[in-house]
């Protein structure tokens, strides 16, 4: 059992590499109607379903997954293996963002922009570096005022192997908290403080990744359901394009510690892939069978989509969940 980790700043040159403040417009911050048809919906038994779209839409809680591999043959500190992301976006995506009132487009090459979900008032944009770490945006009473207040970082990762600053890959919100993961596994809870800004207020004690360390490369994703943060593994042994094996953990908010899951609460399903996640009961999305699993596909499965059946721990391709009710 674990406490709450006390939070420790040093001393440290500010990291080089700097960007922009980075924001998202609010007119579209929530996905177009084309980019919901690669959702959960791509299965084929849901591609003709259209008016599940909305309730599929209100479920979203998760950003997408994020690629990790271990690089413990490089790691300078034996007891503490260092992971690197392996997904960092390419220099063709577009992040849009504001300057001045204006919308542009702008290149930035090999920084890991991960904005909170859709849904997620205020919302936090991570970067992947630790100046700036995380930027939130707020609007103003009037069409077209925003403020965007980015903040450094400059905390340690207790799990760096060359005394880093964490640098944060993935990102949830859940009750105006903020709960972000660095590229190292470490856990961070982010706050609006007394003085009116967000902050890192608190560390998790034990760092997040998968139980099973035989794996070379795992995929994680955040996602909330009723009221539960939880954290998803897809674990790959040999190649990134085949999983092995899924784990499912959720988060002790108290403790800021992880629990493993057996089975999923009530008539739950997970739904995974590379720009989304989130939970849903299954009979509200209409479907009799399929609860208790965890449906899932990423950007090496060529359109395919699996599930994961938390009951058999089995894992087999499949159309999708049967809507039925």
């Amino acid at each position: 059992m674990g406490e709450k980790k006390m939070i420790k700043k040093e001393r440290k040159s500010p990291s080089k590499k700097k960007v922009e403040p980075v924001a998202v417009d609010p007119l579209i911050s929530r996905r177009s109607w084309s980019d919901y048809k690669s959702m959960p919906i791509s299965c084929p038994s849901f591609s003709s379903n259209f008016e599940k779209h909305y309730t599929i839409e209100k479920s979203i809680s998760g950003s997408g997954g994020i690629t990790k591999s271990w690089i413990s043959s490089r790691c300078t500190h034996p007891t503490c293996p260092q992971l690197a992301e392996t997904n960092i976006y390419p220099k063709y995506i577009h992040i849009r963002y504001w300057e001045h009132v204006h919308r542009v487009f702008r290149d930035l090459d090999n920084i890991h922009l991960r904005m909170s979900a859709p849904l997620d008032r205020p919302k936090v944009v991570i970067t992947g570096i630790s100046s700036p770490a995380f930027a939130f945006y707020r609007t103003g009473i009037h069409y077209g005022d925003c403020v965007w207040r980015t903040r450094d970082c400059r905390i340690i990762d207790p799990y760096s192997g060359n005394n880093s600053f964490m640098e944060f890959t993935n990102v949830i919100g859940f009750q105006r908290t903020y709960y972000a993961i660095s590229r190292q596994g470490s856990l961070a809870v982010i706050e609006l403080v007394d003085s009116g800004k967000y902050e890192i207020t608190a560390l998790g004690s034990r760092r997040v990744v998968p139980n099973c360390r035989v794996s070379k490369q795992f995929r994680e994703y955040l996602l909330e359901y009723e009221g539960e943060i939880y954290v998803v593994f897809l674990l790959s042994r040999v190649s990134i394009e085949v999983v092995d094996n899924v784990e499912v953990f959720r988060l002790d908010k108290s403790r800021l510690l992880l629990e493993k899951v057996d089975r999923l609460v009530g008539d739950a399903m997970f739904f995974l892939q590379d720009n989304l996640c989130l939970g849903i009961s299954a009979s509200l999305l209409g479907c009799s069978k399929g609860s208790d699993c965890v449906y899932f596909t990423h950007d090496k499965a060529g359109g395919a989509w699996f599930v994961f059946d938390m009951k058999s721990c089995c894992i087999s391709t499949t159309p999708g969940p049967e809507i039925d009710l």
